[in-house]
């Protein structure tokens, strides 16, 4: 498996975390509350956790090219859904 986690600094981290679970629940298996949150894609598995001050999210992937897919998908809409608060996701490099 190959996994990546990265943390996103917001008070409105339980807010994305519901956002990115309901947008994504309605093509593919997302669970979520307002402090944890999983989204099953074809190509790996997204998990969050909210507390007051930041936004853990974990992806994990069979392969590297799928893992990569994943953050690319994880990425594009967290900074659509944060846009106006100025929040960008940026992943680990490496």
């Amino acid at each position: 498996m190959f996994e990546t986690s990265t943390v996103v600094n917001t008070i409105e981290g339980s807010k994305y975390l519901r956002h990115l679970c309901k947008h994504f629940n309605h093509k593919v298996e997302a669970r979520w509350n307002d402090h944890q949150g999983e989204i099953e894609f074809d190509i790996g598995r997204c998990t969050m956790a909210a507390n007051a001050e930041a936004l853990h999210i974990h992806c994990r992937a069979e392969d590297q090219a799928r893992l990569e897919e994943l953050k690319a998908v994880i990425k594009s809409h967290f900074d659509r859904f944060a846009r106006r608060e100025q929040q960008v996701l940026h992943w680990p490099q490496g």
